[in-house]
């Protein structure tokens, strides 16, 4: 990875971490972000109990599929599944219902 993409992704891991603090969760930045065995992965969130893992991955012009539906306002949820059974649900950070299912309630 060039040190360009290495700040574009800090930046972003960054931005991440200040987000989910602003929703109330704890977050922080794993260290050398996947380079240590013991912290393969970006982002680790702690929050009613759980420690969850978190990926991030930015692209400049968005992720097709899910950028086109979740820009549509009327919808709250994407639902992604595959022929093996794998399932995904994604959201938009600014979808005030999803935001709310989570039980996280934007500053006004």
């Amino acid at each position: 990875m060039t040190s360009k993409e290495k700040r574009k992704g800090t930046y972003h891991e960054n931005w991440w971490v200040e987000t989910f603090k602003q929703w109330g969760w704890q977050a922080r930045k794993q260290p050398l972000s996947g380079i240590l065995k013991d912290f393969p992965h970006d982002i680790e969130v702690q929050t009613k109990g759980l420690t969850l893992i978190c990926e991030s991955k930015y692209r400049a012009n968005g992720f097709a599929l899910i950028s086109t539906i979740l820009k549509d306002p009327t919808v709250n949820l994407l639902l992604l599944k595959d022929k093996s059974g794998s399932a995904f649900v994604c959201f938009s950070t600014k979808n005030d219902k999803a935001l709310k299912l989570l039980g996280i309630e934007k500053e006004k």
